[in-house]
């Protein structure tokens, strides 16, 4: 009784250990497969993780290439938007460099223009001058001319048509001009009472009726010539043709004599002395 109870009991152990003992072999199976799950699935992530980072270092070098491609692509596009640029450049330099060579050629030909136009303007008026200038000398010399031409027309003869005193006033006025040569206008009208205006128109008077003959010097006197010096003086004059006052009162004292005569002298002397 007491053995059977021994052995009951012994069983009863051998059966709660290896009880125990598949308790434990399946436990430590439960963490083997669990410690192999996990490993699997830290691989599977691994896996995962390094497709994932393969995939995103492919994406990165897909774009890295890609920006590369446009950097690659852009740098011809920089490089000839610079060039088109330098190109604008040089020429907008070389256009504002032709514009001022413009402008100085322009400054030029105006300064050059404007100094035509006053040497133009000066010759016209020099050339208008002249032609002033001229035109008097030529109505001069044909007064004179004219006046010479009437000289010589008119004859030398007496006019007896004047009362008895203008008659004699006029021999007297006569006979002191031919005596003296050449006198004074002033001293004339001094001497037969008269203005010199007048004294003037009374030997023009006399010059147009013939009983004198002479010319106005410009000094305010009255030159007296003779039939012969006329004579003389008028082939001089027909030789040289038309010629100025100046020239006509030069060629009188070639052609005329300026002094009385020592017959006229003694005449002056001996009414000088009559008087005194």
């Amino acid at each position: 009784m007491a053995e059977g109870s021994g052995g009951s009991g012994n069983a009863g152990f051998l059966a709660l250990s290896l009880g125990l003992i598949f308790g434990l072999i399946g436990l430590l199976v439960f963490f083997l497969l669990r410690m192999k799950a996990d490993n699997e699935d830290e691989d599977r992530r691994e896996g995962e993780r390094s497709a994932a980072g393969g995939r995103r270092r492919r994406g990165q070098a897909e774009e890295d290439e890609d920006e590369d491609d446009d950097e690659a692509e852009e740098k011809p596009g920089r490089a000839k938007n610079a060039k088109r640029e330098q190109r604008n450049q040089d020429r907008r330099e070389r256009q504002e460099q032709n514009r001022e060579v413009q402008q100085q050629k322009d400054e030029k030909n105006a300064k050059w223009q404007l100094k035509q136009q006053q040497k133009d303007a000066e010759r016209q008026k020099k050339a208008a001058e002249e032609a002033k200038a001229k035109a008097e000398k030529e109505r001069q010399d044909q007064e004179d001319f004219a006046k010479w031409k009437e000289m010589f027309s008119v004859e030398a003869e007496c006019d007896d048509s004047a009362p008895a005193p203008e008659k004699q006033v006029d021999q007297e006025l006569v006979e002191y001009v031919k005596l003296r040569k050449v006198v004074s206008v002033e001293d004339l009208a001094a001497q037969f009472r008269m203005r010199t205006a007048a004294a003037i128109d009374r030997l023009e008077q006399l010059e147009k009726v013939g009983k004198l003959s002479g010319i106005f010097d410009d000094r305010g006197k009255y030159i007296c010539i003779s039939s012969q010096e006329m004579t003389a003086l008028a082939g001089s004059l027909q030789q040289k043709g038309r010629i100025s006052r100046t020239e006509l009162v030069a060629s009188c004292s070639e052609f005329v004599r300026l002094a009385p005569t020592a017959e006229d002298q003694a005449k002056l002397d001996q009414q000088a002395a009559t008087e005194g």
